[in-house]
């Protein structure tokens, strides 16, 4: 065999290495990536689990960060448009997606599959480090059998308990009519 020959088998080979490579790292041409998830937020609907999320982890030094993988968008904590306040208005259904994809994004393949198989949910680092049992800087943010547990397990299992995710929810941004407001004073005041 001639050196020459060696080269073109060589750069053959190189070449081939290399579009193999790039067609299994590239993306579907939409751009998506197969992660089947709980459901998501459907505007004009508040999504009862981003409140939680947001009241439970999504302060500026939590999960309400830039520089956090798991980001919860929202009143309060870190907002898509840099121009709104935490505390101005209301959580967007745009911030509201964007938390949706940062968790469903944060371990698709195991998200798929507890997703589908409506168990498991420990496997994925949000459920154990919510519950301290992984390394965690914010410490246990849900205690078996409170409400946020009870929201987010139900939603992870496809069947949302949006009175749990209430109760471990801050109602944000929320007003009382001035007739409500005038009837508590009322009651509190023994008249």
């Amino acid at each position: 065999m001639s050196a020459a020959f060696v080269r073109r088998i060589a750069l053959a080979s190189l070449a081939a290495a290399a579009l193999s490579t790039a067609a299994s790292c590239s993306t579907p041409e939409d751009g998506r990536v197969g992660v089947t998830g709980p459901p998501g937020p459907v505007a004009p609907q508040a999504w009862e689990v981003g409140n939680a999320l947001l009241y439970t982890c999504g302060s500026l030094d939590c999960h309400g960060s830039k520089y956090r993988n798991m980001r919860v968008y929202g009143f309060g904590g870190l907002r898509a448009d840099p121009s709104m306040l935490p505390s101005g208005e209301g959580t967007t259904d745009a911030e509201f997606a964007l938390t949706y994809r940062a968790v469903v994004g944060l371990e698709p393949e195991v998200m798929t599959n507890v997703t589908r198989e409506k168990s498991g949910y420990d496997r994925l680092a949000l459920v154990r480090k919510a519950k301290g049992l992984d390394n965690h800087k914010g410490g246990n943010r849900m205690a078996s059998g409170s409400a946020m547990e009870k929201c987010l397990l139900s939603w992870l299992g496809s069947a949302t308990d949006v009175d749990a995710c209430n109760a471990a929810s801050l109602p944000t941004n929320v007003v009382k009519p001035a007739a409500d407001a005038g009837a508590d004073a009322k009651a509190g005041d023994g008249g």
